[in-house]
């Protein structure tokens, strides 16, 4: 409802206000609300990108780390070999331990940090080892691991 042009103005104190009513009215408030809106759903695309990229350095960098320790398994292995291939076990979980001086092989796990590193042996044929040495971890993107397979031989 349209007031009369009369009614429209407001004399405060030397200070004169005139009230127009037009179609437009209320829809800057439509505007704003719609502005808003789509501010707030570009606000939290942005954060769950953010978040995402985050997780995905987490694991990389994780995933990189579990690859340092497996390869120096394997290396301690291919060392312990070297030296004596009856020290390998043929079968079993197994870690490698750094005794001071030289490599070697006990029953079970080795905790490295947040990192658990063991290896398992299988006889494949005389002389010959499989060994499957596993490096796991748990962070915020559940359990992870990484495997390495490689055959020992007694070569010497």
């Amino acid at each position: 409802m349209r007031l009369p042009l009369a009614l429209n103005k407001v004399r405060v104190r030397g200070l004169s206000l005139e009230v127009r009513n037009s179609p437009r009215s209320g829809q800057s408030l439509v505007e704003a609300i719609v502005a808003i809106g789509i501010t707030v759903l570009v606000i939290t695309g942005l954060v769950v990108l953010a978040v995402g990229a985050v997780r995905s350095a987490t694991l990389s960098r994780n995933r990189s780390v579990a690859v340092q320790y497996a390869q120096e398994g394997m290396e301690a292995l291919r060392s312990v070999r070297d030296r004596s291939f009856s020290e390998l076990p043929t079968s079993g979980t197994n870690r490698v331990v750094w005794t001071g001086a030289d490599w070697g092989v006990l029953v079970g796990s080795e905790t490295i940090g947040s990192f658990t590193r063991s290896f398992t042996s299988e006889q494949t044929s005389p002389g010959k080892l499989k060994i499957v040495l596993s490096v796991a971890w748990t962070d915020s993107g559940g359990a992870h691991a990484v495997d390495l397979t490689t055959y020992l031989t007694d070569w010497q």
